[in-house]
């Protein structure tokens, strides 16, 4: 194997030897320069018209590739010379070229094999890519449904829930108007008076009555509220996304929500 080096310094050598030769020697004649100047012009346009000009600085990369190259190659050897080393083990030429023939068809089949499998891999990858892109815009569309199912009935609950306050208070003033006008009426002993406050006793019945019945109704109305909100929190795929957005898994019923607290 030849030197990559050593060829470079040779290559070197030759061209500062050129470039010797084409500088003009002072004790040479005069008309010596004037024919080396019109030589070295002619070689240059005869070089010019057989091969391209290489820029000086690629010399020394282009030597090496070519050093390479003829490394490579000083390791094959042709047919022939296969030929005549098989005769020396008594093997014939035709046998020789059925064997040459053979093995590149088996290294093309190899070098197949290689490109079908080495495509095989690139669809699988591309398959894998699109499937997990295909994952997660499932998962971010599944998690942006979850977000606004569980936003919308959380509202509504929050929306019912503000309605009660209202009417218990409500429930709570009237029914102390009652009890109050029913502890003065019990005190009262003139009859027209009694007459008047049987009257008056209509009207906080059926005042108290309607209080209760709106407390009724707007319990209900939460509850429903409530009970939609647990059925949406427990399902699929809402039960996977409602920790992560910061939804509860269940609200209270308005039983619970307005059970005394424990002394």
């Amino acid at each position: 194997m030849s030197d990559p080096r050593r060829t470079q310094a040779a290559t070197r050598e030759a061209v500062d030897v050129e470039e010797a030769a084409a500088r003009p020697d002072p004790d040479e004649p005069a008309a010596e320069p004037a024919r080396r100047t019109a030589a070295t012009a002619r070689l240059d346009r005869e070089g010019a018209s057989r091969a391209p000009s290489i820029e000086r600085e690629d010399v020394d990369d282009l030597i090496e590739i070519a050093a390479r190259a003829q490394d490579a190659d000083a390791e094959r050897i042709s047919v022939e010379e296969l030929q005549e080393v098989a005769g020396e083990l008594g093997i014939k030429a035709s046998y020789v070229e059925d064997a040459v023939g053979a093995l590149e068809k088996e290294r093309k089949g190899q070098t197949r094999q290689a490109a079908e499998a080495a495509a095989l891999r690139k669809k699988r990858l591309v398959g894998a890519a699109l499937a997990l892109a295909a994952l997660l815009g499932l998962a971010l569309s599944s998690g942006l449904y979850s977000q606004s199912v569980l936003s919308d009935s959380s509202k509504m609950v929050e929306k019912k829930h503000a309605q009660l306050p209202n009417v218990l208070e409500r429930q709570a003033e009237t029914r102390a108007r009652y009890e109050s006008f029913m502890a003065a009426a019990a005190l009262e002993q003139d009859a027209a008076a009694r007459a008047r406050n049987a009257e008056a006793l209509a009207d906080f019945n059926a005042e108290l009555a309607g209080a209760e019945n709106r407390v009724r109704i707007e319990r209900k109305r939460y509850d429903e509220a409530a009970v939609d909100y647990n059925a949406a929190a427990s399902r699929f795929p809402h039960s996977l996304w409602r920790g992560p957005l910061g939804f509860p898994a269940e609200v209270p019923l308005s039983a619970d929500l307005l059970a005394p607290a424990a002394p």
